[in-house]
């Protein structure tokens, strides 16, 4: 690794602990730029974020002979040049160093959590993400796109089997992510004054952003987030995250989290990672899935423009709707309305419009109530019967 050779030659050839030791030092000093959205950084803040990371904040301050000069002792080396603070000598520098923190803390979440093995209280205890949070917490990773691709090449000299155990104990840390911890070591460490709220949407972001990239295969939501609301709880996130994150922060995580919706023998899921997402598709998947009344409301106005032809072409209209309804539980009264405006909209292909009519008239259940619907929104009811009998009689002639 190009950096670490740097360091081992400024540092004498020193063993690989005092190493890491200098490594840790500049991760945090990255880390402090990269939490205030600066490239440059002062003596007197290096001097507050440092020891509260480093030295755990306890660093004794009545003993003058002790004392450590934080500012000095991060920005010695050459990997440094003075512009009215200190800056990298190259930007990449502070992306890849504030990876290698990431990485150094969860390989600290593994090696604990191994230490512990099967005692007794290991097993019902917490484990112990206090250096983790504190590095991940502040801002998402996302936000600086190299940073995110130094994590992956990074956990690609890591064991399969540490990987694999690494995304096992992320994965239960997301799920507990938004419940209070009323205890934590690192507290000193605050570059900036975020409130708690945006602290746990960074630090869930970033769970989740390295949990896909430790997997070996692309993760389901449902797997990280068990149980029959993992839709409602992974909206709950997203929406989180889009409104705490800020502009960089979101774009940077929608860019670097691939996701895309899939439905499997009726149940529908989201998976991270992998495939290319479909874009379009995600978008109905925010919006579809939602519970709450402005989640219809923006469902509402999306069937609305989908209905008078609003910048989009008639057949990517018709692919839209018949996503919505693939989606569970979209039976929104604005879908009988955009049909029936589409049926009558001039060159409409009603022969792909049926498609979408025998979908909805084929629970037999609401069968009743969708018809009229339908009828209202100006579908003619001959059409409707004769989509009734290829459901009854399919194939028939």
């Amino acid at each position: 690794m190009l950096l670490r050779d740097y360091t081992e030659r400024e540092t004498g050839g020193a063993r690989r602990v005092a190493i890491d030791q200098e490594l840790v030092l500049l991760g945090a000093v990255a880390l402090s730029m990269l939490a205030r959205g600066s490239q440059v950084i002062t003596d007197e803040q290096l001097d507050r974020d440092l020891p509260a990371l480093c030295h755990g904040g306890e660093d004794d301050q009545d003993d003058e002979e002790e004392r450590v000069d934080w500012a000095r002792k991060a920005t010695e080396r050459f990997f440094f040049v003075r512009r009215k603070g200190h800056a990298f000598l190259h930007s990449t520098f502070g992306e890849f160093l504030v990876a290698w923190l990431t990485l150094y803390a969860l390989r600290d979440l593994d090696r604990r959590r191994r230490l512990a093995g099967d005692e007794p209280l290991a097993v019902v205890q917490a484990v112990d993400d206090d250096l983790l949070y504190a590095v991940t917490s502040h801002s998402c990773l996302a936000e600086r796109g190299p940073a995110v691709g130094f994590v992956l090449e990074l956990l690609e000299e890591v064991p399969a089997a540490v990987r694999a155990r690494c995304a096992e104990l992320l994965a239960g840390l997301l799920r507990r992510a938004l419940y209070e911890r009323p205890r934590r070591h690192f507290t000193g460490f605050r570059p900036v004054r975020h409130t708690v709220t945006r602290r746990l949407a960074a630090y869930s972001a970033n769970l989740t952003l390295l949990i896909v990239a430790a997997s070996e295969e692309p993760v389901a939501v449902s797997s990280i987030l068990p149980g029959p609301d993992h839709l409602e709880r992974w909206s709950a996130l997203t929406h989180l995250w889009k409104g705490q994150l800020g502009a960089d922060g979101w774009t940077g995580l929608v860019t670097a989290l691939s996701a895309h919706r899939v439905v499997t023998d009726g149940v529908e899921d989201v998976v991270l990672g992998g495939a290319e997402p479909s874009g379009m598709g995600d978008v109905v998947v925010a919006v579809a899935t939602g519970h709450a009344p402005r989640h219809r409301r923006l469902l509402d106005l999306l069937l609305r423009a989908l209905g008078e032809g609003q910048a989009l072409p008639f057949r990517d209209r018709v692919g839209i709707l018949e996503e919505l309804l693939r989606t569970v539980a979209v039976r929104s009264p604005a879908m009988h309305r955009a049909l029936g405006m589409m049926w009558h909209e001039e060159g409409a292909d009603r022969a792909a419009l049926k498609l979408l009519l025998r979908a909805m008239l084929a629970d037999p259940a609401d069968r009743m109530a969708t018809w009229e619907l339908l009828v209202k929104s100006g579908i003619p009811e001959s059409a409707l019967w004769e989509i009734h009998q290829d459901v009854l009689h399919p194939g028939g002639s």
